[in-house]
């Protein structure tokens, strides 16, 4: 067998093969499929839950979700208080410098990531965006989460902005100039010096007023609000005495603190500065899933001088986009050269605002910077390429969450059973996915050229898929029927559970399929007593598979099991429910959390509901690992090509999401972890 020096994986979130098998027929994926003609194609099945922490961590261990403990979006650790939830979204999704970020897959996995047994084999592993990466467990290898800083928010807090006198567009702040005044050590200049004003951010314009500087909206004094938003003072004068011609930069009236000269189509040092952004609260499906709070960064930033009249009137400044420096680039010089290697110089403001998307707004609080699949894809290829050919690597692990978003936007599009389904609009959707594809299949080209040559192998592969909807099933409101939930109502009139009177919790996370028993002496408030566990875990199987569709006769639920039972899916440990339930295809959960509270008129109807409104038409976490609804499945795809691999071989039976680090393993030789429980994909390999 010949044996590959290097392998590069390639992370797709929620790529469904069905699609790519379509795409592929139809041309529009080339990079692709010229893998799968030179290389393996075979469908994946993820673990359960079918969703983003577990199929990564399976992925990226080769453990099984009861081996590596990372079993859903958000879990609960048996005998610890129900308010206490291990959410992984904020690690999926983090804000800037992970301000929010508390909970760590890799810090709460109980089972080796390939790339630390490769760097104890001697091996050099580079990760980008992928799951479980960040904080670093590699201290020899790169590490950076998010895509990088061209477009993450991680680490780009602001897009560009300008600055001018006289804006010609809305998207450009005004800024106001006046004869210098009440400045110390002025320099030499033969015009009298002006003075302007500048909120760094963005996020607010100046006017002169008897009391000085104020904000223009909401007439703050520049004092207060210097406090907490970084605002400097332009100094205009002459050098040349004949016209203004030079800019200084300060953080008061004093000329010798300057931070910056600026002359015409000069583009600044970086400038240094700590920014105190307020991360808004973020409500969704009706659920608050995060308190607004403040946080400190320390950032960076370029100013460039476009044009001064000689008047020193019309001005115009463009700064670049302010940059994170923290907490998400391990070393941590990987952020500054990341960034240094942007290529700012190359662009500016009217080229960006002229880019898919543009900058959308003039005035824009920090860290409200939107990531399109169109960034994320450029970000990725540009960290790629750059740590790909500075540093020495074996095994390169890259991810992007895509078509994960689309899948949930769109799908219901695709299926007659849909009630939002038009026959009208289906053409249209179709051609939606075509253009995410062609984006994502335009991103593997890329990290394909970027990273792998003839002794490298490829990998492609996604952690599930999805399938669309048509009912959402509220199960509390069938718990509650039978008397084994309890609420009360919280501060803000929304239903909580009341764990001193429930007898089961449901809704700790609202993609979470467990059901607990508060059960005495093990939960802080249990309610039923450890000789009725038995009776009342039977009870809510019971309760599960009597729910029948008032329309259709249906019964949602596919599969209600004990936790020991579990464990013949590949689940199991402290951090698994009482009882685990799964979905019928077409039918899934209403979203619903019973610690953060639930709305009271969610409890209004017959527990039933069409999906008419997102979000999330297309759903996977709640189903089982080969669900298959109306042309698309949750299961996920793989790809693989190089040296020691069959050509056009396409598997007729799924392998695992498991089964993808034990084949990297053998490929590079790197040791088996004892925490493995997946196989190498052995007929897609050739052998001498």
């Amino acid at each position: 067998m010949n044996k590959p020096k290097k392998v590069v994986l390639i992370g797709i979130d929620g790529m469904i093969p069905e699609f790519v098998k379509k795409f592929s027929h139809e041309g529009i994926i080339p990079n692709m499929t010229k893998l799968i003609n030179n290389g393996v194609f075979s469908e994946m099945l993820s673990m359960i839950q079918v969703e983003t922490p577990t199929n990564w961590t399976c992925i990226g261990t080769g453990a099984l979700p009861g081996t590596h403990g990372i079993n859903s979006f958000g879990f609960h650790i048996e005998g610890e208080s129900f308010e206490k939830v291990y959410d992984m979204g904020n690690n999926l999704f983090p804000v800037v410098a992970n301000a929010n970020t508390t909970h760590f897959m890799n810090r709460l996995s109980h089972a080796d990531y390939i790339w630390q047994s490769a760097e104890k084999a001697g091996k050099k592993s580079i990760l980008v965006n992928f799951p479980g990466g960040w904080p670093s467990n590699i201290p020899k290898g790169i590490v950076v989460d998010g895509t990088g800083p061209f477009s993450s928010p991680l680490s780009k807090m602001t897009e560009w902005g300008r600055y001018s006198s006289k804006p010609d567009a809305l998207d450009e702040l005004m800024i106001e100039i006046l004869p210098a005044n009440d400045w110390k050590n002025l320099p030499v200049s033969n015009l009298q010096p002006l003075e302007s004003v500048i909120d760094i951010t963005g996020r607010e314009e100046f006017s002169h007023s008897p009391k000085g500087w104020i904000t223009k909206e909401t007439s703050e004094i520049i004092h207060d609000y210097n406090k907490i938003n970084p605002t400097y003072y332009l100094l205009i004068y002459s050098v040349s005495g004949e016209k203004y011609d030079t800019i200084a930069v300060t953080k008061d009236k004093d000329f010798n603190n300057k931070i910056a000269i600026l002359n015409v189509n000069v583009g600044s040092d970086w400038l240094y500065e700590q920014f105190q952004p307020t991360i808004g609260e973020r409500v969704y499906a009706n659920m608050l899933v995060r308190k607004e709070f403040k946080t400190k960064v320390n950032g960076k930033f370029r100013l460039k001088l476009l044009s001064l009249s000689q008047d020193g009137k019309l001005i115009q400044i463009d700064r670049t986009p302010i940059y994170n420096l923290e907490n998400w680039a391990s070393p941590q010089n990987i952020a500054d050269e990341l960034i240094d290697n942007l290529g700012l110089d190359k662009t500016s403001f009217d080229q960006e605002k002229n880019r898919k998307g543009g900058i959308s707004s003039k005035k824009s609080p920090l860290c409200q910077v939107y990531e399109t699949v169109e960034g994320m894809a450029e970000g990725l290829v540009k960290t790629c390429r750059y740590l790909a050919k500075t540093y020495d690597w074996d095994l390169f692990f890259i991810q992007i969450h895509s078509p994960d978003g689309i899948n949930h936007d769109e799908l219901n599009g695709l299926c007659k059973e849909s009630p939002t389904y038009d026959p009208n609009e289906e053409g249209r959707c179709w051609d939606k996915f075509r253009e995410v594809y062609k984006r994502l299949d335009w991103y593997v080209g890329e990290v394909v050229s970027a990273c792998a040559d003839e002794e490298t192998v490829v990998i492609v592969v996604s952690d599930h898929g999805g399938i669309p909807t048509k009912k959402y099933v509220l199960l509390e409101h069938f718990l509650l029927e039978d008397n084994l939930l309890a609420y009360k109502k919280n501060e803000n009139g929304r239903l909580i559970i009341d764990t001193k009177k429930s007898k089961v919790i449901s809704g700790l996370n609202y993609v979470t399929q467990n059901i607990w028993i508060n059960l005495k002496g093990r939960d802080p408030d249990g309610v039923v007593d450890p000789s009725e566990y038995e009776k009342v875990r039977d009870r809510v199987i019971e309760v599960l598979y009597s729910i029948k569709d008032p329309k259709t006769g249906e019964h949602p639920i596919v599969l209600a099991l004990r936790k020991e039972d579990v464990k013949n899916l590949g689940n199991w440990g402290d951090r698994l429910g009482d009882i685990v339930y799964l979905y019928k295809e077409g039918y899934t959960n209403k979203f619903a959390n019973g610690i953060t509270g639930i709305d009271p008129k969610e409890f209004s109807g017959n527990g039933f509901e069409d999906v008419v409104e997102g979000p999330e038409y297309g759903r996977h976490h709640s189903y089982l690992p080969a669900t298959q609804y109306c042309g698309c499945s949750v299961k996920a795809a793989f790809i693989m090509a190089g040296p020691g691999i069959k050509k056009g071989y396409c598997r007729k039976t799924p392998i695992r999401t498991i089964d993808v680090a034990p084949t990297i393993s053998f490929l590079m030789k790197i040791p088996y972890s004892e925490t493995t429980d997946g196989l190498v994909f052995a007929d897609g390999l050739l052998f001498d």
